[in-house]
């Protein structure tokens, strides 16, 4: 189980490095290649070989990926290699995830319980080394009325992405490790729209056309794996 936790702390802390050096949107496009992955470990960990349509809907998602990210501005490889690393950690840990329900008497409330705590014991003290200073700083140049709200903001933004993981895990323990990923992956578009809409992000046609593949393949490899 402090496997699992590992890879959910590690892939935790990699998605909020991508997202602190390129745009939202390109993050979550990289993201979307997260069936590419699991379709990987699956093979290799599973043994369970995709179709031959799912290898082709995967090699349309990296290409889409490639494309938005050679068109993206804001594109670094810290961020780029950082939202990737991601994408690995979260499929991996849910692959070993799906044999850990399959070969043990573990049900799925208690398994959150185990990940969930075996992640905030191993990421506290990185965070409270890292980020700890920066915290105080920023808390002391707020002014008081603005304190309350980003509390507030913090603490529901810790809530959301907490029931996020319990509904993940949920989806995981009745679905293969392909079909979570496909499904974690539909949530892509809005995602996307959102932070371009929210963001103001410029997206230019080649842009626009690699989110549009990525998220293509990924739509297309549900309807194979389905």
């Amino acid at each position: 189980c402090m496997l699992l936790a590992a890879l959910h702390c590690s892939a935790v802390f990699f998605t909020n490095v991508a997202i602190s050096k390129v745009n939202l949107s390109l993050v979550h496009t990289i993201k979307a290649a997260e069936p590419l992955y699991a379709a990987a470990l699956s093979f290799l960990v599973l043994g369970k070989a995709p179709p031959l349509a799912a290898v082709g809907a995967c090699a349309l998602i990296a290409f889409g990926v490639a494309q938005a990210s050679l068109a993206e501005v804001s594109f670094n490889a810290v961020g780029f290699s950082a939202a990737m690393a991601s994408n690995l950690a979260f499929c991996l840990k849910n692959v070993l995830s799906k044999r850990s329900f399959e070969g043990e008497a573990l049900d799925e409330r208690n398994f959150i319980s185990l990940l969930t705590i075996g992640s905030f014991a191993l990421g506290l003290p990185i965070a409270l080394a890292r980020e700890w200073p920066a915290l105080c700083a920023s808390v002391r140049m707020l002014p008081a009325p603005e304190l309350m709200p980003f509390f507030l903001r913090a603490a529901v933004a810790g809530v959301l992405f907490h029931v996020y993981q319990i509904a993940s895990i949920l989806i995981l323990s009745r679905a293969s490790p392909v079909t979570h990923s496909v499904v974690n992956t539909m949530k892509r578009p809005v995602l996307i729209l959102v932070a371009v809409l929210f963001f103001q992000t410029p997206v230019g046609i080649q842009n626009a056309f690699g989110v549009l593949c990525a998220l293509s393949g990924a739509y297309l490899y549900g309807r194979v794996r389905s």
